[in-house]
């Protein structure tokens, strides 16, 4: 690969690999390493930044580099398994010390990293950390579920606590409740909560079978939340059934 002006004359060295260039006017390029695959990383080879005049923008020192999500002027790069990200000018955002690194579709401007310990944690695209680190962070439409310790709870948008991290299980029922499974729960059992994290006590399982046939567990507060049957996910209030949920496994 080479850039050549309006009469075909090259104006830039040889590359190993030219991505198309940004709106920015500029594109990633690789030098040397072996490009036998003809996609992907290139083994061996340096990346860098160039502008549209052939201008190395970026000098060639990177294992691997692409850019970023949907900024502009972001770019990830990786040295050895190690990844980080700088801007377009070579500024750091973050150092290259991350195992992995991740943006949402649907949140622009935030960044997924996952820690050389495996753990996660999000930062904006200044590189300001927003959260602490996690085993696990998953959005959805009201915030992120989050994993420590072996358990889960929710942070909101602000990344503020919604829903204490203290469940087993924390399943989006996507209507505003979600189906948890407490620490402290008498016989594991299960309950509807919903992002106000109201305080839920399960008071174990009934002794008789529900008309599904299936055992139900009661919810003291049930003026807030009725009853849930333990596995196939009938929510009931006030003893009638208003609402029907498929569980895909036991609790």
């Amino acid at each position: 690969f080479f850039l050549t002006d309006k009469s075909g004359k090259q104006i830039s060295q040889n590359f190993t690999y030219l991505d198309d260039f940004d709106e920015a006017g500029l594109a990633v390029f690789s030098t040397g390493g072996n490009n036998s695959s003809g996609y992907g990383k290139i083994e061996g080879a340096k990346y860098g930044l160039i502008d549209k005049t052939g201008k190395i923008v970026l000098n060639a020192k990177y294992d691997y580099m692409y850019k970023f999500g949907y900024s502009d002027s972001l770019y990830a790069v990786q040295s050895g398994e190690l990844l980080g990200i700088v801007t377009s000018e070579g500024k750091t955002v973050l150092p290259i010390i991350h195992n992995d690194l991740d943006y949402f579709y649907d949140l622009p401007g935030l960044i997924r990293v996952k820690t050389s310990d495996d753990y996660y944690q999000l930062y904006n695209y200044q590189g300001k950390s927003l959260t602490p680190v996690y085993q696990y962070i998953d959005d959805n439409d009201r915030g992120f579920v989050v994993q420590l310790g072996g358990y889960k709870g929710m942070i909101d948008k602000n990344y503020k606590t919604i829903i204490p991290i203290k469940y087993r299980e924390l399943d989006d029922l996507n209507n505003g409740k979600f189906l948890v499974q407490d620490l402290f729960f008498k016989d594991s059992s299960t309950a509807a909560i919903d992002t106000n994290a109201q305080t839920v006590t399960i008071a174990g399982v009934v002794g008789v079978p529900a008309a599904n046939g299936m055992y139900t567990v009661v919810v003291l507060n049930a003026n807030e939340f009725g009853t849930l049957a333990a596995f196939t996910g009938l929510y009931v209030s006030g003893g009638t059934i208003t609402t029907s949920y498929t569980l895909t496994t036991p609790y």
